[in-house]
């Protein structure tokens, strides 16, 4: 009996220890198809519920056409990468961890932005689709500042349309966010393995902790602050971390960065510029970002070639008939813009060097030999120099969100050299890997911190916008009227959008 269980127990050990060390063949058609599916989705669903019956049909062809294009592309491409399952596993509990703290979903603390994240899925999930307001409903006080007329409610929230729709069904719409942003995240680390062919933990390490050296000059600034936002060190300018963007902006980072992935994998092969195209459904600021990598990616592809396939047109046409005409439903949403020299004077000039230099110039500097060698990167690199020097908005999205793209190839361009060299550059790059993680490792610290003290969320203006509060908040004012500035399209009736395509 006793040699009987010995032996079981060997033989338990033995198949736990074969399963974990097997190998398995990720395909790239199925990883591919995945994502092609993940980032056509939410336009599916926004054709539903925003648009006029007669505009439905054309519009599906369309993102059906652009589907098909793409994953015959891949699948003509084939490939596929081996991974272990304890390697698969373990970027699964990394990311579910990040994730956790990242306040999607409600588990954790959440960042400021969330005053308006929370209100779009809760209205997404509760009200009839598309969504207007009748701000004759709404306190005095909120009225004063907003108007009292009926609004449309205009944003870019496809992201959220998935979780919302699961959310009518199943109610939990929070959980299925969640559960919608973790699919999001293991597409992209499959998108990066599949790019870069080779099982490292490199890959979700530097792809989770790449920034700027920020810590430098908010060090000499601020002193040691464990969980400051460090970005902003600049005054005028921002490039977040990667953990910033999925912190404050997961609805514009998760599908531009695997944008991304899907064109590194694309290669030379047709349908970059109807992939690239979707990224305006889910950031119009990040969409100037992809217009320079997408002019390359024709190129590489050749123009005739691209020209002659259908989806290549007809798809960047759709994003900008149908997505462009519902943005200019609400044209007082930009704020302050222009060249940041003459908004902030000598003051941004300043400024404007040192931030290059630290957030993206070292890095450049060490990977100068491969700027022509590397995917992109040299298109990327002048973009980061030149995208500074504009501003749009009176928080400067432009500069923080158009910069989305380039900084991810950035990002995988480290990555790769690390991967396939062994020299002092890899050392100086280790050691600016390790001086930016400082960045994201605050904002995780901040999250941990406040979830375990029970610092309440951000529902600051209320859980809905169509019943919006003061009294939540200090600066309750300066929020709602935001939401006002931003979101809500006061002569909506009067649109383009409204008048020819929407319901």
């Amino acid at each position: 009996g006793a040699a009987a269980r010995a032996r079981r127990q060997r033989s338990v050990k033995v198949s736990f220890s074969m399963l974990f060390s097997k190998s398995i063949s990720v395909s790239g058609r199925l990883v591919h198809a995945a994502s092609v599916f993940y980032l056509l989705l939410p336009a599916v669903l926004f054709a539903f519920g925003w648009l006029r019956a007669i505009w439905l049909l054309p519009v599906l062809a369309v993102l059906a056409l652009c589907g098909f294009t793409l994953v015959r592309s891949y699948w003509q491409k084939g490939g596929s990468v081996q991974l272990s399952v304890w390697y698969m596993l373990l970027c699964a509990a990394a990311v579910l961890v990040w994730l956790a703290f990242s306040g999607i979903g409600g588990f954790s603390y959440q960042n400021l932005d969330y005053y308006v994240r929370n209100p779009i899925l809760n209205d997404l999930t509760h009200f009839s689709w598309p969504l207007r307001y009748d701000l004759s409903a709404q306190p005095d006080a909120v009225q004063a500042l907003c108007g009292s007329d009926p609004v449309g409610f205009v944003y870019y929230f496809v992201f959220w349309l998935p979780a919302a729709a699961l959310g009518k069904v199943f109610g939990a719409a929070q959980l299925w966010l969640f559960v919608w942003c973790f699919a999001g995240l293991m597409l992209v680390l499959l998108q990066l393995q599949l790019y870069l062919q080779k099982q490292s933990l490199l890959i979700p390490v530097v792809f989770m902790g790449f920034s700027g050296l920020d810590c430098i000059p908010f060090f000499v600034q601020e002193g040691f602050v464990k969980t400051g936002h460090m970005e902003w060190w600049s005054h005028f300018f921002q490039y977040s971390s990667n953990t910033t963007l999925l912190y404050w902006v997961f609805n514009q980072a998760i599908p531009l960065w695997l944008i991304v992935g899907l064109l590194l994998n694309l290669g030379s092969r047709n349908g970059g510029a109807a992939l690239c195209s979707l990224s305006f459904l889910y950031s119009p600021f990040a969409t100037f970002g992809m217009i320079p990598i997408a002019l390359c990616a024709v190129k590489k592809n050749g123009l005739g070639h691209t020209l002659h396939t259908a989806a290549n047109w007809l798809t960047p046409a759709l994003m900008l008939g149908v997505w462009g005409s519902f943005y200019l439903s609400n044209p007082g949403s930009l704020g302050a813009n222009g060249w940041i020299f003459a908004l902030g004077g000598i003051s941004a000039v300043k400024w404007y060097f040192p931030f290059v230099l630290l957030e993206v110039g070292v890095y450049l500097l060490l990977l100068r030999r491969q700027l022509l060698c590397y995917d992109y990167l040299w298109i990327c690199a002048v973009e980061l120099v030149l995208i500074p020097l504009y501003k749009l908005t009176d928080a400067n999205d432009f500069c923080m969100r158009t910069s989305i793209p380039a900084l991810l190839i950035l990002c995988i361009s480290v990555i790769r050299y690390l991967l396939e060299h062994k020299n002092k550059t890899c050392l100086a790059l280790a050691l600016c890997l390790v001086i930016g993680m400082a960045t994201p490792c605050a904002e995780v610290l901040r999250s941990v911190k406040f979830t375990l003290s029970g610092k309440p969320d951000a529902n600051l203006v209320g859980d809905s916008f169509a019943a919006m509060t003061l009294d939540k908040y200090e600066y309750a004012e300066d929020l709602v009227t935001t939401v006002n500035n931003q979101f809500f399209a006061h002569d909506w009736q009067d649109s383009l959008f409204e008048k020819y395509l929407g319901k």
